[in-house]
């Protein structure tokens, strides 16, 4: 390019200074590429102070400061424009030196420079501006008109991508045409086809209805790169010159160079990021694979080690190229050898697990071996995957050692019930299934083989409660263990096949597991007819001793009452003949009750009920046995008055003179003993009480016991058999009564039972 001297030096434009913290600023904030309206402005500058103003603020819009613009005249340094340097830089490059932190980039082969602050790299964009900028002062400062084509071609090296690359190529393909609107379209590398236009480049939906107008008619040049179209430009609004048109066609050639070139950086990003991507892809699956608990590897078609990944126990040059029979003990290597063979000879997968002694330890390990194949199909060689399954394989060996015990221990049990003298039914709950498992003397005793599912069904029409009525499904022993309930020693009876009736006694219980849940029930019972043919003699027995007893006491108590009342008996006589008479009375009093338990016993009580005045009654058995009840006086008090009752008056003054009796023997001496009567619903409540020690609360169970006697009673040597009450109990549940007992430990004791109104 041809040197130029321009007619005067625009004067300096003068600015304050920038603060250094803007300044600090300024290098932070991202740095811009210079926009079209810039570049637009350069070429359309007319004067050197227009072009030097739009150069700096430029170069200040990408972030570089201190900047400033000189123009070379004959070798001397001539000032056109700067701001915010300091004065000891101002003065360096009037004098024509250089300053250090400076960097200086040459326009239109060194008639000019531009120049900035260095603090790091400039923008990347900082070539295009100067291509631009060195066009613009070239037309400013040659003598001949610009050469357009020359200026259009330096504007294609701005640093552009995509759409602006599009407006700076329609923009200077309108310098060079002169024409109205230019539009240019482009296919980029992706296949998505772009445009841009003379108004700004705006999406091609969004295009001035004057831009898609103008297209019906415009001048169409193709943009091809060798043989390759890449898109075309339309220009329309003026008729082409032929000298405009052979510069517009060389500048279509610029272009689709300058468009291939964006393709390729276009596709060598995708297939960048298609790089990073596999890149990435390949790193996961080597992370993957290095923290996978298995071990890989893969043997030729003679079963040598070609690869292996992970070894644990061995490096892998010391598997590479050896066998099995070279790592583990010959049996083990054998299995591997033959399972690896068999995938070889037949080409079909297979899965083992094999367990193999490494450096003296045992490990088990799940393998897949699979066949490799090269691509004709024939079998080279194996893959082999193993995963270690060794903990899993010992704890599979615990549970099954834990299993064959349990089992053990389940013959062993089932193998007492089966020799057990009683009969035994085991329920077992099995996901809400019942199975029931009975041994040989329960089949025997119930008289047929027992049905695992339906044996308490059947049994449930052939247990019958100890009077003779029939126990209910919901009532049976084995319910009520099923449901958690206890059943210890009750009587009942067990209807046979045959019709026959066996008299037994029956527990039962829950069974819990170790976690605490009910896994079924257990049930015992066993034939007590030999006890009950023991204790009906004995009964028997008693009946006939107590009867035959009764005729030579009444006798001795008689003839002892006569001698006793003789006058001429001496004194010291008459007293022993009065002990006799007690005696005697005593020993009738408990020959009386032994015979009287031995018929509640064997059910032979009988009752001759009568309609009865309660109140009247208590009254006369109270008066009776006044003289028996030594000092302590009888308290008797009526609530609502009551109606006759159907009642045997000699038995119930059998129960109340019991009570009587037994709350005299066991209250403080002298201390009243209180008889209520009183109304509660249907029934008719006699309540004896007497003040004293009370009762243990613990022996509140068995003080209705035949023979039960309390500790406190024994200790005291009251005299007695202990049948009082268990007599009084028998005789109020013949009634269709029942009988109870309240305490106060320490201060009262309160004997009650009640009656029904009225039969059913």
């Amino acid at each position: 390019m041809r040197e130029a001297v321009a007619d005067g030096v625009a004067p300096e434009v003068e600015r304050p200074a920038a603060p250094v913290a803007e300044q600090n600023e300024a290098r932070f904030e991202r740095r811009r590429q210079p926009s079209i309206v810039t570049l637009a402005a350069l070429a359309a500058s007319t004067d050197l102070t227009a072009w030097t103003a739009t150069t700096l603020d430029a170069l200040e819009s990408m972030g570089l400061h201190g900047a400033h613009v000189l123009l070379r005249r004959d070798g001397q340094l001539a000032l056109v424009g700067m701001r915010g340097l300091p004065a000891e830089l101002e003065a360096a490059l009037r004098s024509g030196g250089e300053v250090a932190g400076t960097a200086f980039e040459s326009l239109d082969g060194g008639a000019a420079r531009i120049g900035w602050l260095a603090d790091g790299a400039p923008a990347p964009s900082l070539s295009s501006l100067i291509a631009v900028a060195g066009g613009a002062l070239h037309r400013l400062l040659c003598t001949t008109p610009v050469d357009e084509f020359w200026y259009a071609a330096h504007a294609l090296d701005v640093e552009a991508r995509g759409a602006v690359l599009l407006e700076t190529i329609a923009t200077q393909a309108r310098r060079l045409a002169q024409a109205a609107h230019v539009e240019v379209r482009w296919v980029s590398g992706t296949g998505e086809v772009l445009a841009a236009c003379t108004s700004g480049g705006a999406a091609p939906e969004e295009r001035p209805a004057c831009c898609v107008g103008a297209a019906h008619e415009a001048t169409r040049l193709q943009l091809r790169f060798g043989k390759q179209p890449h898109g075309e430009l339309l220009v329309s609004g003026c008729p082409l010159a032929g000298g405009a048109t052979l510069q517009l066609r060389r500048f279509a050639t610029l272009a689709a160079g300058r468009l291939e070139v964006e393709r390729l950086r276009s596709e060598i990003g995708l297939l960048a990021r298609e790089e990073n991507r596999t890149r990435a892809r390949e790193e996961r699956f080597e992370a993957a694979l290095a923290n996978a608990p298995v071990i890989l590897s893969t043997q030729d078609r003679s079963l040598r080690y070609t690869w292996i990944h992970r070894p644990r126990y061995h490096r892998p040059e010391e598997i590479t190229g050896r066998t099995d029979f070279d790592l583990v003990l010959p049996a083990e290597a054998l299995r591997l050898q033959m399972l690896k063979q068999r995938v070889l000879d037949t080409g079909e997968p297979s899965h083992a697990e094999v367990t193999v002694t490494v450096r003296g330890q045992q490990r088990t390990y799940q393998m897949a071996v699979d066949p490799v194949r090269d691509p004709w199909g024939a079998i080279t060689g194996v893959a082999c995957a193993a995963v270690d399954i060794t903990a899993r394989a010992r704890e599979a060996g615990v549970r099954e050692q834990l299993l064959l015990q349990r089992e053990d221990e389940r013959s062993w049990l089932l193998s007492v019930i089966e020799r057990s003298p009683v009969g035994i039914l085991l329920f077992e709950m099995e996901e809400g299934d019942e199975r029931i498992t009975a041994n040989r003397r329960a089949a025997e005793l119930l008289g047929h083989a027992v049905d695992p599912v339906r044996a308490r069904k059947v049994v449930a029409g052939r247990l019958l409660h100890a009077d003779g009525s029939p126990i209910a499904l919901h009532d049976l022993p084995s319910s009520r263990a099923l449901r958690g309930e206890r059943v210890s020693m009750e009587e009942a009876q067990l209807r046979r096949l045959d019709g026959t009736q066996i008299p037994i006694v029956i527990s039962a219980g829950p069974i819990v597991d170790a976690a605490g849940r009910q896994a079924g029930a257990v049930v015992t019972f066993d034939d007590i007819s030999p006890f009950k043919e023991l204790e009906r003699m004995r009964e028997q027995w008693t009946s006939l001793i107590t009867h035959d007893l009764r005729q030579p006491i009444t006798s001795i108590a008689g003839f002892a009452s006569v001698l006793a009342e003789h006058p001429d008996l001496p004194q010291h006589l008459r007293a022993k003949v009065v002990h006799i008479v007690a005696a005697a009375k005593r020993l009738g009093r408990m020959t009386a009750d032994l015979l009287e338990a031995s018929r509640l016993e064997s059910n032979q009580l009988a009752l001759e009920r009568q309609p009865t005045d309660l109140a009247a009654l208590v009254g006369e058995v109270v008066e009776r046995l006044a003289g028996e009840l030594q000092d302590h006086p009888v308290q008797v008090e009526q609530g609502e008055s009551l109606e006759p009752l159907e009642l045997d008056p000699e038995r119930f003054e059998q129960v109340l003179g019991n009570l009587l009796s037994n709350a005299a023997k066991y209250s403080l001496p002298g201390s009243p003993i209180l008889v209520q009567i009183d109304r509660h619903g249907s029934e008719a409540v006699v309540g004896v009480t007497n003040q004293g020690g009370g009762l243990p609360v613990d022996e509140l169970g068995a003080i209705f016991r035949r023979f039960h006697r309390t500790d406190a009673a024994r200790r005291s040597r009251i005299r007695g058999l202990g049948l009082g009450l268990y007599i009084a109990r028998g005789l109020v549940e013949a009634h269709g009564g029942r009988i109870w007992v309240e305490t106060e430990p320490g201060r009262s004791v309160t004997f009650r039972f009640a009656l029904p109104l009225a039969l059913d």
